[in-house]
């Protein structure tokens, strides 16, 4: 399940950017690529409904963005569109239609170093939206390849499908120790047969938190 269907957009914040002559003017410390921002309301065929908040203007319709999605402050991806309608809703609130991407990007907006690396893992599918999975599927072991590692969580690339809101306890090697770290997947995206998903750390190691502060992080 592709990550913009509506189980995983619906309700999150959607801050679009776009070229600087376009932004915001708001006066010093104004980010000027800033066009505004609002939250997800609906969600049809070809279309993203935004319910545009705040005094901004909304953008122009065929105006190219950038989105930027969070849940509660917290990042869950981004992805370039463009502005194809707007118009005013039932309750009179404006809306921004903007076109369905065709890819999403997990969230790299994590402000922590990240190791990027391809780092052989595997991980337990625990729960689903707060849910215990039965005992047996909970003991079904799934490998993974980590792809760039932070304090705040990871990349990885599996062949198994994910569900949003999946809780699941990751185990890899790193630098001789053993992790074993409690994930949540927050976005997930289809690479040909596999998946990719970012996932965010529940509490991280602090043995591990120590080793991405301290010591040099390999990069591709």
């Amino acid at each position: 399940m592709m990550y913009w269907q509506q189980h995983s957009l619906l309700n999150l914040s959607a801050d679009m950017y776009g070229n600087a002559d376009h932004g915001s003017h708001d006066g010093p410390g104004a980010d000027p690529g800033h066009l505004g921002s609002g939250t997800i309301v609906r969600l049809e065929q070809n279309t993203i409904w935004v319910r545009w908040a705040g005094d901004k203007a909304q953008p122009n319709v065929g105006q190219a963005v950038e989105v930027r999605l969070t849940d509660k402050d917290r990042p869950c991806g981004t992805f370039r569109s463009k502005i194809t309608v707007q118009r005013w809703d039932d309750d009179g609130s404006p809306l921004v239609g903007l076109a369905n991407p065709r890819d999403m990007q997990g969230s790299d907006q994590r402000r922590q170093p990240r190791a990027e690396l391809m780092l052989p893992a595997h991980f337990f599918h625990m729960a689903t939206k707060g849910v215990l999975l039965p005992f047996r599927e909970r003991r079904v072991k799934h490998p993974a390849v980590i792809r760039d590692l932070s304090e705040t969580g990871a990349q990885i690339l599996a062949n198994d499908e994910l569900p949003q809101e999946a809780r699941i306890i990751m185990t890899f090697t790193f630098r001789s120790a053993k992790f074993e770290e409690a994930c949540d997947v927050v976005w997930s995206r289809a690479v040909g047969e596999r998946y990719v998903f970012g996932l965010h750390f529940n509490q991280l190691n602090l043995a591990l938190q120590d080793i991405l502060r301290t010591q040099p992080l390999p990069r591709r």
